[in-house]
């Protein structure tokens, strides 16, 4: 290799951009290390290597050049290649502490979109909203459409955070967002992430028309619908329409997806969707294996946690079903799943009825140890309960691991949002009055909470609304003061309409200071016709009432009004077996012989001798023998005197009595 000069290299670096692909870099490499090779220290040689290793996609051989030799002029380098090597948590770390040291605005920003990236990838959301967010509020933009791609990835991180299970605020998407493809699909998945399905729907297909109006190659445009297709199906099968997604689905040719992730999940999507409408165990599991087990343990493009938790679930429910009851015991010894344990009792269990498997979860797992306060355990007994239609006894077990939760000093699990809004749905399934109080219960506590859980708190406050109590109105208002300035997700209308609406008759000056905040009266009725209204009068039935319908309707109003005798309430006579919540059987009415279930009983061996005796038999040939033997047999004779050997003889013949 020739010998190349500082100055040399200095006018190869002239020519070096991250931006441009036109130099040949593979070249440009080859003179760094002949540099190199005398000067192993040389910082601009290394700094053209690593600039060529990054466009020659050679990731891993950056972090060890750096390894060997530190740069801290090249910090962004280091982080990108971190970042594209798959160590997010490190890559995050390093452009973070190399924002405060940047020379310039230009590499401190495009650190910042490093470590937004970075933080994305571990799934630290919050953070990378929160500098997405001071990067589009600084209003500079030192690339064209910066601007748009943060509002695009600031979309996209939020959406995963719903996903996730983690508070994200609630924006109203603006038109300029739903113009463009990348907004329109992250805002659906924003929507279905929170289980707002019709919404997510309709956005979907909005998000598919703008992208098939983009100017793509028709392989550039399949591999920019696959992401939309893949949440069409998601979609519909969790609204229930399965021939929907089952043609949408056909859209899709899941080996021809890229996106390695995105294949796992279409192929999950798909295999779910097969199982409702040909629900083979079997055939699913093999499916499974083939499409997501293989691929994904051979490979290190994963997707989220979220999602690969998910998927280890389905993998297991599906051991589950076809009785791999061992396999799902060795998968779950080794996992980190916070439901392992209702699957440790689930293959434990295996072909056992649903009573029995609950008389095993009240099993403690070991001496001394109890699983009170496991929630999968918890929610899997619930589960049972409701397949045996026992409400009772869900609601006593959701009852139970709350209360076992609250005990717990300083722990942050008490009333999980989750199990409280589950406990509520039974009581009012059933009719309790308890909901209000529990509900009320669990607001008071989040309320005080560093990290307050504004849905919880909202749902306790408008149910206090429906009261007419001072007191249920006085604890909805303070509710609804607590998260009215640490608000992030709820619109301040929102809350203001429900202070007005709480303190209008038991503080009426603090609901006049929200007044100002309400939209006026005549912004509500901007658009409205009331002198057309009016003028239209009120709605009437055209159809007149003969005289005989006058009557009777008189006749009624007379009896309606009439007072009525009030009759004697009878106590309520039940079985001594109900249980409430159990089904009761339909056929206790009939007779035991006329009911369906009804088998009769076994004889026994003197039933057996008697029938043999009354002319029945105990197999075999009936009657043809019977004859036979009949005509073989000496025929008595029926005439007086001889010996008393005759039947008449032996039938006065009688046995004496026994002293």
């Amino acid at each position: 290799m020739a010998d190349h000069s500082p100055a040399t290299l200095s006018a190869l670096l002239k020519s070096l951009n991250l931006a441009d692909d036109t130099p040949n870099h593979a070249e440009i490499l080859k003179h760094a290390q002949n540099v190199l090779s005398k000067n192993p220290s040389h910082p601009e040689a290394l700094h053209t290597k690593v600039v060529a290793l990054l466009h020659l996609d050679k990731f891993d051989e950056v972090v060890k050049t750096f390894e060997k030799t530190p740069l801290e002029e090249a910090k962004f380098e280091l982080a990108y290649a971190l970042y594209k090597s798959g160590k997010w948590e490190k890559a995050e770390e390093v452009a973070r502490d190399a924002r405060g040291k940047a020379r310039g605005e230009k590499v401190e920003r495009g650190l910042g979109h490093v470590e937004a990236q970075a933080a994305h990838r571990a799934e630290h959301f919050g953070r990378a909203v929160e500098i997405y967010r001071s990067l589009i509020e600084s209003g500079k933009e030192f690339v064209q459409n910066e601007d748009y791609d943060l509002q695009v990835n600031r979309n996209a991180t939020e959406a995963q955070m719903v996903w996730k299970g983690e508070a994200a605020a609630k924006r109203k998407v603006t038109v300029d967002e739903l113009s463009q493809f990348e907004t329109t699909y992250n805002a659906a998945c924003i929507h279905i992430a929170r289980n707002e399905f019709p919404q997510g729907l309709m956005l979907l297909k909005k998000a598919r028309a703008l992208c098939e109006k983009m100017d793509l190659s028709p392989e550039d445009l399949k591999e920019e619908v696959a992401p939309v297709i893949v949440q069409q199906v998601y979609t519909l099968l969790k609204m229930g329409n399965v021939a929907e997604a089952e043609k949408v689905s056909q859209e899709l040719d899941i080996k021809t997806v890229s996106d390695a992730a995105l294949n796992y999940i279409a192929a999950n999507n798909s295999i779910s969707l097969k199982s409702k409408t040909d629900p083979n165990p079997h055939l699913a599991l093999r499916l499974y294996e083939a499409s997501v087990s293989r691929p994904l343990s051979r490979t290190t493009v994963k997707p989220y946690q979220f999602q690969l938790r998910t998927l280890f679930r389905n993998k297991l429910s599906l051991d589950l079903q076809v009785g791999k009851y061992g396999e799902v015991k060795n998968e779950v010894a080794k996992s980190q799943d916070p439901a392992r344990s209702a699957y440790e009792i689930a293959a434990g269990c295996g072909g056992r009825s649903a009573k029995e498997i609950l008389q095993e979860l009240k099993k403690p797992k070991d001496a001394g140890a109890e699983r009170k306060d496991d929630i999968a355990l918890g929610l899997y007994a619930t589960q049972l309960h409701m397949e045996l239609k026992d409400i009772t006894g869900a609601i006593e077990t959701v009852e139970g691991l709350l209360e076992e939760l609250n005990k717990k000093e300083g722990s942050d699990g008490k009333y999980p949002p989750a199990l409280v809004g589950l406990l509520v749905a039974l009581y009012k399934f059933e009719g309790r009055k308890k909901a209000p109080k529990k509900l009320n219960e669990a607001a008071q506590y989040w309320k005080d909470q560093p990290r307050p859980n504004e849905s919880l708190i909202l749902s306790s406050a408008l149910d206090s609304l429906t009261s007419k109590s001072p007191a249920s109105l006085e604890s909805a208002a303070n509710l609804l003061l607590s998260i009215n300035q640490s608000t992030t997700t709820l619109p301040p209308q929102i809350l203001s309409a429900g202070i007005v609406a709480a303190c209008a008759t038991t503080n009426p000056e603090l609901a006049a200071s929200h007044l100002s905040s309400l939209p006026s009266i005549d912004q509500l009725l901007k658009g409205i016709n009331a002198d057309g209204l009016e003028a239209a009068g009120v709605y009437t039935s055209s159809k007149k009432r003969t005289a005989g319908e006058a009557v009777e309707g008189a006749k009624a109003k007379k009896t309606r009004l009439a007072p009525v005798k009030a009759k004697r309430v009878r106590k309520r006579l039940l079985p001594k077996d109900y249980v409430a919540g159990k089904e009761v059987d339909k056929e206790r009415w009939l007779p035991l012989r006329e009911r369906s279930y009804y088998k009769p009983p076994k004889g026994g061996k003197k039933d057996k001798r008697k029938n043999v005796a009354q002319g029945g038999t105990q197999g075999g040939k009936v009657e043809e023998e019977k004859d036979q033997v009949m005509a073989d047999a000496p025929v008595a004779k029926t005439g007086g005197g001889g010996g008393g050997g005759g039947v008449q003889a032996r039938k006065k013949k009688k046995k004496g009595g026994k002293w």
